[in-house]
């Protein structure tokens, strides 16, 4: 009996050095980790796209040179891999491009596309294939909400964040700002946002004198325009994203309007804005932003220095630094818990992150807490709202186009 033992115990030590042996032939040591994403580098979108794929390139930059993203399953550290295509701008593209990411690609984990409808024509795949997403670039509207789900996580705050934030800032000189004109594009982001302003604008006893919408990827804004000059408002606000953001105000100028206050959603701190019409022109317009670099968190100056070194110009300030921290976030969530889906969610769901907005975390899955709005001043971007938050004090009346 005691031989037969002997004998089985031998067997079963072969064997299991047989499997293991096996195993390791059928499944190579890992040599990267794979990041997926897709980004507008055509379409409507695409004047943005640089300001989602820069941060991402050169997140990917600075991990690697650091050794790559620490894998705990592993116990060490691994390059980091991008694999990303061209979304066109396309919600059904990019359902194609992530399905392939997941599926074919086999990525460990994802970065997102840009905008707010991208985003939301995303979520069912997120959550059918189980793969969490920190979503950068998208406040969506309300009806976020509804989608449900769990692997889904948004760093955009809605708009009934938002707008506040824009009345808020108003109301510092509520005196002089009696008519208002508010027009948005009509895309989900935008449309949103006019859905919130416009009933906080008439409860605070402003004169709304013009709500109108026009259709994304428009060409010419002159008739809009001259409608509203037409009306004499003091302020207008503007529900655009980049593209429509460079029309209307090369358009504003064309045609001569001068308003004491100028908002845009997204649009006047993209890259390059400054050099499209100069400092002079651009001088006061204001835009959401709740980031700033000189009342930034953890890796602020990493972020914003090595962006200037890596391209030579200075980030988005709206759309990039969020980019930035879906990166931290990602990247902090699977250091603590390795690569496996489910803990990376629940990381993300329940962690406190450090990031260049400062200590991060979601409430249930949304950012709550930041938010604010940028101004441009003297060539710079300064953050003016909140208050306590502020780089500067708010520039108003801002001046009129330069002759």
């Amino acid at each position: 009996m005691k031989k037969l033992i002997m004998h089985l115990l031998a067997v079963s030590i072969v064997a299991t050095l047989i499997l293991a042996g096996c195993a390791a032939l059928g499944a190579p040591e890992k040599e990267n980790v794979k990041v997926g994403f897709s980004v507008s580098l055509s379409g409507v979108y695409a004047v943005a796209a640089e300001s989602q794929l820069n941060p991402y390139l050169l997140w990917a930059e600075q991990v690697n040179a650091q050794g790559g993203i620490y894998v705990p399953d592993l116990g060490k550290r691994l390059p980091v891999e991008m694999v990303y295509y061209d979304d066109k701008s396309s919600s059904e593209d990019v359902i194609r491009i992530y399905e392939k990411l997941i599926t074919a690609d086999k990525v460990d984990f994802l970065f997102s596309p840009w905008g707010s409808t991208l985003h939301m024509a995303l979520v069912p795949t997120i959550e059918k294939y189980q793969m969490p997403l920190v979503g950068t670039t998208a406040g969506g509207d309300l009806r976020r909400r509804e989608l449900g789900g769990k692997y889904f996580f948004w760093t955009w705050p809605l708009q009934d964040l938002v707008a506040p934030d824009v009345i808020g800032l108003m109301d510092t000189h509520k005196s002089e700002l009696n008519k208002v004109a508010l027009i948005y594009i009509n895309d989900i982001y935008c449309l949103g946002f006019a859905e919130q302003m416009k009933p906080r604008l008439t409860e605070e006893g402003y004169d709304l004198v013009l709500y109108k919408d026009y259709p994304i990827g428009v060409a010419d804004m002159s008739e809009v325009l001259l409608e509203i000059k037409s009306l004499n408002p003091d302020a207008l606000v503007c529900g655009a994203y980049p593209g429509d953001t460079i029309l209307i105000t090369k358009q504003l100028q064309e045609v001569g309007l001068n308003v004491k206050f100028l908002y845009f959603a997204i649009g006047p701190g993209i890259i390059g804005f400054e050099d499209i019409f100069g400092v002079d022109a651009i001088e006061g317009l204001a835009m959401e932003g709740p980031w700033h670099p000189a009342s930034g968190g953890a890796g602020s100056s990493e972020f914003y220095n090595g962006f200037v070194d890596m391209f030579g110009t200075r980030p988005d300030m709206v759309d990039s630094p969020f980019a930035w921290l879906g990166c931290q976030v990602m990247q902090q969530a699977v250091e603590k818990v390795g690569l496996d889906p489910d803990k990376v969610r629940y990381e993300i769901a329940t962690g406190t992150f450090d990031t260049i907005f400062g200590t991060f975390s979601f409430d249930g899955q949304e950012n709550l807490e930041y938010h604010g709005i940028l101004q441009w001043q003297g060539g710079e971007i300064e953050m003016v709202w909140p208050k306590e938050r502020a780089s500067a004090d708010f520039l108003f009346p801002r001046p009129d186009w330069p002759q």
